[in-house]
């Protein structure tokens, strides 16, 4: 039993926006970092990894500003990598190549990317705290490490994504070999 047009074109146009907005939020994602930490300095105080820290109430120096961008930046890889492939995804999908093999492996990539994430957040903030201290004075200097429920989570999810790619992946691969035994 066929799925009918109706719903594939839905599925289609749905999967096209998606695809069209994951490639947008790859374009804003650092550069909405640059505007966050060299325009709204204010509002660096509340970042989760920079709030614990005396920072300066002038701003940051050039110097600490671009390391602090750098180190953000370093955090953003995983999520800029799942968007690549989830825009992939969705391309495909719009086209009609839902249950594919390179569908479950565009899957496993953004479940490993949810993954890298929880590995990678302790890591960045770690760079972030290093890079507001560099202007500090002795005492004023702090090394932050962070890792908590939101960590936990974005690792189920990862786990969860990747155990259903999986899933569909063996599931794609013995439709292609059934196609090819008729």
């Amino acid at each position: 039993m066929s799925e009918s047009p109706n719903r594939l074109d839905r599925i289609a146009t749905v999967s096209q926006k998606i695809a069209a907005a994951c490639g947008i939020f790859m374009m804003l994602l650092p550069a909405g970092l640059a505007v966050y930490v060299f325009g709204f300095f204010e509002l660096l105080s509340y970042h989760p990894h920079i709030a614990p820290m005396d920072i300066p109430e002038d701003g940051l120096s050039p110097l600490s500003g671009a390391a602090v961008y750098a180190a953000m930046l370093v955090g953003t890889v995983p999520p800029l990598f799942a968007l690549s492939h989830l825009r992939q995804l969705f391309s495909g999908y719009a086209t009609g190549a839902v249950f594919t093999v390179a569908a479950a492996r565009h899957l496993k990539v953004v479940a490993s990317a949810l993954i890298a994430m929880v590995l990678i957040r302790p890591v960045s903030g770690i760079l972030i705290s290093l890079a507001i201290s560099i202007d500090l004075p002795p005492g004023g200097r702090a090394l932050v490490v962070t890792f908590g429920s939101t960590e936990i989570w974005i690792g189920l999810a990862g786990v969860m994504v990747l155990v259903t790619a999986w899933i569909m992946g063996e599931a794609a691969t013995m439709a292609e070999e059934n196609k090819s035994f008729v």
